[in-house]
Order: C-alpha cells, then structure tokens, then sequence
C-alpha cells in the first residue's frame, strides 16, 4: 500500500508541477504578447523621430541659406559706396509756373468766364455801360409765366366740416391688420 501511496503522491506533485509549468507558460506567453507591443511602439517611434529629424534637417538647411543671404545683405551695405547717400537731382520744370497768368486772364475777359468781376471798369465807363440790366436780374413776370387761369374758389376751406371717416391710426397702415390672426387691436 505503500507503494501506491508513493506512486499517487507522486502523480498529485507531478500533475501539480505541470500546473504550475502551464501557468509559467501562460505568463511568458502575455509577457511575449506586451513586449511585442512594446516593441511595435518604439519602432513607431522611431519613425516619428526619424522623420521629425529629417523635417529638422530640411529646415536647419532652409535657415542656413537665409542667413547666407541675410549675411551677404549686411556686407553689402556695409560697403561705402551703398552706405553714402546719393542726393536726386530736382527736377526742373518746363514753365515757371503751371499757366501763363496773362493768357488766363487774357481767355478770363474774352470768354466772361467765372470770377471776372470786371474790376478793371472804372466809374465813368460804368456810367455808359450800367453793370445790370433788367435781363440780368432774376425777378418772375407774371404775366408771361401764367395761362390767365383764375384760381380763386378752387380750393374751398373745410375747416367746419365734420367727415365720417375713422381718425388716422397707426394700425389702420399696419399690413399685418389685413391677416385675422395677427389683429392688432390690443
């Protein structure tokens, strides 16, 4: 009976050893699962940096041309020749002034243009030449402006008459008085 004994004591540590062998394995299993995500990540990674550093390089080498071209500007105007001042030369005009005042004034007193206010006249030349006539001035005449049309009782005055329309009222022009379901009558 011993030996049975033995042999089941036995069979329980073997089936409990490969128990243990399998959850062993189990474990290395999810362990092998989280280092291959792992991994995935950082090699997802890398290539994140990888292509950062070439947007890094491409830029750094867009900044050196800059400043290549930023550095040959200073040199340049650090030279004498740009840095003095070049004066321009003024312009001289054709005439010496935009019009001759005496073919304006000339074309002025041919042309009775605006602003002649015939100050040249003097008095005993305004004597013969009076400076207004009566068709200069602007007053109506009425009896070439009308028709000889009488307009007295045309208009007669109403000032005693009652009328039986309504008062005016804003909600008389309100279009809205027009639809029953927005009656403003309120």
């Amino acid at each position: 009976m011993s030996d049975i004994n033995r042999s089941e004591q036995r069979i329980t540590q073997l089936e409990q050893q490969v128990q243990s062998l399998l959850n062993s394995v189990k474990t290395l299993q999810e362990g092998k699962s989280k280092v291959d995500s792992t991994i995935a990540d950082i090699h997802h990674n890398h290539n994140l940096m990888s292509s950062s550093i070439n947007n890094i390089t491409t830029r750094l080498a867009k900044y050196d041309t800059i400043i290549q071209q930023l550095t040959t500007n200073i040199n340049l105007l650090s030279q004498e020749q740009i840095a003095q001042h070049k004066e321009r030369s003024v312009k001289t005009p054709k005439r010496p002034s935009p019009y001759e005042q005496t073919s304006y004034r000339a074309t002025k007193n041919r042309y009775n243009l605006r602003g002649n206010k015939q100050g040249n006249i003097l008095a005993k030349d305004s004597e013969q030449h009076p400076l207004t006539t009566d068709d200069d001035t602007d007053t109506p005449d009425d009896a070439a402006m009308s028709d000889g049309a009488v307009f007295e009782g045309i208009i007669d005055e109403v000032s005693n008459a009652t009328s039986s329309e309504s008062k005016f009222s804003v909600k008389s022009y309100n279009p809205l008085n027009l639809l029953p379901q927005f009656n403003a009558t309120r």
